[in-house]
């Protein structure tokens, strides 16, 4: 629910700032299968943000939905990370804070990371 609540207000302030064309990238693939199906919930807090998630798509030029790994979402961790202690409300930055910069940096580079594997040692 909290991705869900999240997607609706980033969409809302994409919109709020006039933003045509989105592209909308998730590290919750669960979240991001579920706005790309569009299959009827049973959940009514969760079919409503849904619903309003898709008008708000909808109200788009143009538009996209993709999973990206947790790697590939770096400063959207950061800024949740930050995020978290902050007051209650919403936060608008006029610059990206100190911390995040780098990883915009290397975004708009196209810098890559490989990704980490879990493993799993047996005794």
């Amino acid at each position: 629910m909290a991705e869900l609540w999240g997607c609706l207000e980033g969409l809302r302030l994409c919109k709020s700032l006039g933003v045509t064309h989105l592209a909308l990238e998730m590290d919750s693939l669960t979240v991001v299968q579920l706005i790309q199906k569009n299959a009827e919930r049973d959940d009514e807090e969760e079919a409503k943000l849904l619903l309003d998630i898709h008008k708000l798509l909808n109200s788009f030029t143009s538009f996209t939905v993709e999973h990206i790994h947790r790697e590939g979402n770096a400063a959207a961790d950061y800024m949740a990370a930050l995020g978290y202690h902050l007051s209650v409300g919403r936060t608008i930055f006029e610059r990206p804070p100190d911390g995040v910069r780098h990883i915009l940096m290397d975004d708009a580079l196209g810098v890559s990371f490989r990704r980490r594997r879990k493993r799993h040692t047996h005794p």
